[in-house]
């Protein structure tokens, strides 16, 4: 029997061929810790410097799971590997602040990097936000200076639309649709 089976007890968001996402509990604070505060892990996200000790990580956490009630479907979820049960990143689908458009976005460990693990995990979030929850369309946005997440969003048919400002941070916004995905089977 596989050691991930105690996840199951909670409701399972969506499944990929390595990783569970679930939503997030104050259990997970610990696994939360070990890649939040990772500089390499956060170094595109916001300002670089986001993270914080096991009180930080319980805020946030406590907001993601308010979150869940008040926007139904949507939210930040808690990143299984199957193989060991371990959280071992954040998955997320939510509006992007001052617009109307569903963000797809993810962190993972770092050890976790380089196998095709992020072009999997956005590919559940697409398949997940087009054939679950109805969405036509779908953004994503990435630090000019992460490129190893454009390669993850074009292998994932999502095109480049232009820049964008986003507590004023420079960012590059890629976006697809429900109609690509299905005429190209990305996901």
């Amino acid at each position: 029997m596989r050691r991930y089976c105690w996840i199951l007890k909670r409701a399972v968001i969506f499944e990929t061929e390595h990783f569970l996402t679930r939503q997030w509990t104050l259990e997970d604070i610990a696994g939360c810790v070990s890649f939040w505060n990772d500089p390499d892990v956060m170094k595109f996200i916001g300002d670089g410097t986001w993270g914080g000790g096991e009180e930080v990580v319980q805020k946030v956490l406590t907001k993601y799971i308010a979150f869940y009630e008040a926007h139904p479907g949507l939210g930040s979820w808690a990143v299984i590997d199957k193989a060991t049960g371990q959280v071992v990143g954040e998955a997320a689908l939510e509006l992007f602040e001052g617009s109307s458009d569903v963000e797809a976005g993810y962190i993972l460990r770092k050890d976790y990097w380089g196998r095709g693990l992020g072009t999997e995990l956005l590919r559940g979030l697409l398949e997940h936000g087009f054939l679950k929850l109805g969405l036509n369309q779908i953004v994503a946005v990435r630090h000019p200076d992460n490129l190893a997440s454009a390669r993850v969003m074009e292998k994932c048919d999502m095109t480049f639309t232009g820049e964008v400002v986003h507590e004023g941070v420079r960012l590059f916004k890629y976006v697809i649709s429900s109609t690509l995905m299905n005429s190209s089977h990305a996901v």
